[in-house]
């Protein structure tokens, strides 16, 4: 399954919502562009979500998974965790350059 048709659907499971999936794809793009294989020069930040070493440590994954899916389910863990939903997300990483 492509990256984001498993993102869609994991959001929709999640959020109820297509303004959610809409933000996610917003978010996701600014940081990474969906690669999973994005990586981040000035720091350890890495894949679709670009999530430092430790927060993949602090989520149970094991440090920079390959799998895309892997990386989705992850990164909609921390935002459901940190941010409630992929707007309020979005809308940190707006104003702060960062989630």
């Amino acid at each position: 399954m492509q990256p984001k048709v498993y993102a869609k659907y994991a959001v929709l499971g999640k959020w109820h919502s297509l303004r959610q999936d809409v933000c996610l794809d917003e978010l996701w793009t600014l940081e990474s562009h969906w690669n999973p294989k994005a990586k981040n020069k000035h720091s350890t930040a890495f894949g679709i979500p670009q999530f430092l070493d430790q927060t993949w440590v602090d989520y149970h994954y094991p440090i920079r998974p390959k799998s895309a899916l892997t990386q989705i389910t992850a990164g909609l863990d921390y935002i459901s965790a940190r941010y409630g939903n992929p707007c309020t997300a979005l809308k940190h990483e707006k104003r702060e350059g960062w989630y």
